[in-house]
Formats: C-alpha cells, sequence, structure tokens
C-alpha cells in the first residue's frame, strides 16, 4: 500500500515538474505582434533600426520581418535574468513612420516613374512582327528586371536616401513597369488575332 501510493507521489511530482517546465517554457518564448494580427512565438536575435531579426520556433529557422509590419514586441525573459537579450526592451511599440514613407514611395513611382515606355513598345513590336512566342521573351526579360536608377525619375533625390520611401518607389516602379510590358504584349497577341481572323476571312 505504501509502495503504491508513494509511486502516485512520484507520478504526480513528475506531471507537476514537467507543467512547470512547459509553462517556464511558453514564458520563455518571445512574442512579435503583427499588423495583421499574428501572435509570432519566436527567439529575437536582433532588433535593427527598420526590421527585428528572428528565429522561429516552429521550424528554427532565422527570418527578417519589417518594423513597418510589426505593432509590438517583447522578450520572454525579464531583463535581470542570465538568458536576457542585451538590448532588452520591454513590449515597446513600433512607430508608423515607415509605412508612411513607404506609401509615399509608392504614390511617387506612380506618378513620376514613365520610363518604362522602351520595354513596353519593345515588347509590342516583337510581338506584332515575330509572333506571341517571341514576344514571351522580351515580356519576361523585361518585366522581371528593375528599373535602373536614372530611368526611375524620382522627384528628390533627398527622399530617396529613406530605405522606406526607396523600397516603396522602387517596388511600385517595378510592378508599374512589369504592367506596362505585359499590356504591350497583350497588344501585340491581340493584333496578331486580329490579323488572322482578317487574312482567313479574306480567303473564304
Amino acid at each position: 500500500m505504501n509502495e503504491t501510493v508513494l509511486l502516485l507521489l512520484k507520478k504526480k511530482n513528475l506531471l507537476l515538474f514537467l507543467c512547470l517546465a512547459f509553462a517556464g517554457y511558453l514564458n520563455a518564448q518571445d512574442i512579435i505582434n503583427t499588423t495583421e494580427g499574428k501572435s509570432l512565438n519566436v527567439q529575437i536575435l536582433n532588433v535593427g533600426t527598420y526590421d527585428i531579426k528572428y528565429r522561429s520556433n516552429a521550424d528554427s529557422l532565422e527570418y527578417t520581418i519589417s518594423k513597418s509590419e510589426v505593432v509590438d514586441f517583447k522578450y520572454g525573459m525579464p531583463k535581470d535574468s542570465a538568458s536576457a537579450k542585451p538590448d532588452y526592451v520591454p513590449e515597446q511599440k513600433i512607430p508608423k513612420t515607415k509605412s508612411s514613407m513607404y506609401m509615399k514611395g509608392v504614390k511617387d513611382a506612380e506618378l513620376y516613374y514613365t520610363k518604362y515606355r522602351a520595354a513596353a513598345s519593345g515588347t509590342f513590336w516583337t510581338t506584332l512582327v515575330a509572333g506571341p512566342g517571341p514576344g514571351l521573351i522580351p515580356a519576361f526579360t523585361t518585366s522581371s528586371v528593375s528599373p535602373e536608377n536614372q530611368n526611375l525619375g524620382y522627384p528628390d533625390s533627398l527622399l530617396m536616401n529613406n530605405p522606406d520611401y526607396s523600397m516603396g518607389y522602387n517596388t511600385a516602379a517595378k510592378a508599374k513597369k512589369g504592367k506596362k510590358v505585359w499590356n504591350g504584349y497583350l497588344r501585340g497577341v491581340l493584333f496578331n488575332v486580329v490579323f488572322l481572323v482578317v487574312i482567313l476571312s479574306s480567303g473564304s
């Protein structure tokens, strides 16, 4: 009887120890709350000026997330803990200045980036003269390449020194270029189809 009681006590103590250990593990995890409403359980490796580098507890891979995508973050261990990070910052709020500068870059690219015409017209004429198949070559090639700096046409070089603005402008300019190039390709295909229909109609 005494052995049975001791065995039960040992099992309860072991279970209690495992629960406490698991709770301690959960509390030790760093948390990043994103603007998409997600809470990421991670190990924060470095907090930079514009982004946060972390290791995911799900797959142990390292990732980098922009601070514009973060609402707040906090470390799981207290500051005076032996395993606390040297640059410990308790649940700080991330300023929203980056996203506003990023969006300004996107809007300015829509207004000022216009030197996509050579790529778009080149794709159009290649498709028109050589056909839809050969036209895919310049379409894929030019749409996948970011515009060169001298062709961006940004209104203020000082703004381009801001990483957020520069990223927004470059991203939007590349997207705009790609859209115009594929529009040129589609117009070339359409002209080929119309020409083919006219030829077939006249032949009949």
